[in-house]
């Protein structure tokens, strides 16, 4: 948000809208420079978040594997390194066929809102968890309405969401 509010304050929100790259034109507009720093460092970033997804993604695998809700295959790991080889060679697989089949916008789009649908289960989980059990020992805990709360603010997001692409927005 500060960065949203830095931009509209230094150049006009129309300038920006036309823009193909936003950060790029605050930055030459704003510094005078080039903006291939601001390009360097948003492919660094893109990067970075589709190696922390793979990994993610190949953890939920080994997990529900080894937990028994999967094939016990992609619950096994690497001695040496103690890495789920077969889970990550298999999410890698997926993510590339994805990346050559759907434009990269679309998949951003729907991994946004997948993560966004994950972060609500889990405080709904939370939420449920500690209704049943709200004070164990040993573990710091939160007031029940916290996950309750943001499993609302998440829902609401998604809710947005899905009637943003429903009206055609």
């Amino acid at each position: 948000m500060g960065i949203a509010t830095a931009a509209v304050l230094s150049l006009a929100p129309e300038e920006l809208a036309r823009s193909g790259a936003p950060l790029a034109t605050l930055w030459e507009r704003t510094t005078g420079g080039s903006s291939a720093l601001i390009g360097s460092i948003g492919i660094l970033a893109m990067l970075n978040g589709s190696l922390i997804q793979l990994i993610m993604a190949s953890r939920v695998l080994y997990g529900l594997a080894d937990q028994g809700e999967l094939p016990a295959l992609l619950a096994r790991v690497r001695p040496r390194t103690r890495t789920p080889v077969i889970a990550t060679a298999a999410v890698t697989v997926v993510v590339c066929a994805l990346a050559i089949g759907f434009r990269l916008a679309l998949l951003a789009e729907i991994t946004s809102v997948v993560t966004l649908a994950v972060f609500a289960l889990v405080n709904l989980s939370l939420w449920r968890v500690k209704r049943r059990d709200p004070a164990p020992s040993g573990v710091r805990t939160y007031p029940t309405w916290v996950p309750g709360v943001r499993f609302a603010i998440s829902a609401g997001f998604l809710a947005i969401e899905a009637a943003r692409r429903l009206l055609g927005g």
